[in-house]
C-alpha cells in the first residue's frame, strides 16, 4: 500500500462524497 495511496484516498473520498450527496438529496426530497 506504499504507492497508490493518494489514488486510493481519492477514490475513497469520491465514494464518500457521492454517498453523502445521495443521502442529502434523499433527506431534502
Amino acid at each position: 500500500m506504499g504507492e497508490m495511496t493518494t489514488e486510493t484516498r481519492v477514490n475513497a473520498v469520491t465514494k464518500a462524497v457521492k454517498a453523502a450527496s445521495e443521502s442529502l438529496e434523499d433527506a431534502v426530497t
